[in-house]
């Protein structure tokens, strides 16, 4: 699923992605997502699949450079990827380390 930044379909690409890891856990299915841990709906999520018998594993990619996240963004874009915002991904830089904080214990 691809993002788009202009009007609701960020909300809908978020609400399929939680809909088919429903889906997935009907099935009984593994499954991985890569994700920023923007939404606050991921967190409770994945304490719902641990409950349930999953085993959920973080792996967990940060650097302190915006700069360096805002390039990777561009080289994906050049690939044929969808587009952030440079603002997003300076905001998101700094909520994402308070987001481990409370969510992953």
């Amino acid at each position: 699923m691809r993002a788009d930044y202009s009007g609701n379909r960020e909300l809908e690409s978020g609400r399929q992605l939680l809909r088919r890891m429903d889906s997935l856990k009907a099935e009984v299915r593994s499954f991985a997502v890569e994700t920023t841990l923007a939404s606050r709906s991921l967190a409770p999520r994945l304490r719902d699949l641990q409950s349930a018998g999953y085993t959920v594993s973080l792996i967990f990619f940060f650097t302190p450079a915006p700069e360096l996240c805002i390039a990777r963004v561009a080289s994906h874009v050049r690939r044929g990827g969808h587009d952030i915002p440079e603002s997003v991904i300076r905001c998101r830089g700094t909520k994402l380390l308070q987001c481990l904080r409370n969510n992953c214990r």
